[in-house]
């Protein structure tokens, strides 16, 4: 399944970044939380921030897994 969400703005760019920054600051604050960056030359390409989840209620397995929270990647690097 697919899920496409419509993206609305809510203010400025300052507005924008700054609500994004403070939830990067909240998921890298869990535990085992990281970031992942992608390299060429030393120039940044893409990044991934990734959190571990536990275990679900729902679902006897995974004890838990690892979930991309957010993912960019510089247009001319996509492929």
């Amino acid at each position: 399944m697919v899920y496409w969400a419509t993206w609305v703005s809510t203010g400025s760019d300052d507005d924008s970044w700054a609500r994004r920054r403070a939830h990067y600051v909240r998921q890298l604050a869990r535990p085992g939380s990281f970031v992942l960056v992608a390299r060429e030359d030393g120039r940044a390409l893409a990044y991934a921030l990734v959190t571990l989840e536990e275990a679900s209620v729902t679902w006897p397995e995974p004890d838990g897994w690892a979930e991309i929270d957010s993912l960019s990647v510089l247009p001319e690097a996509r492929g």
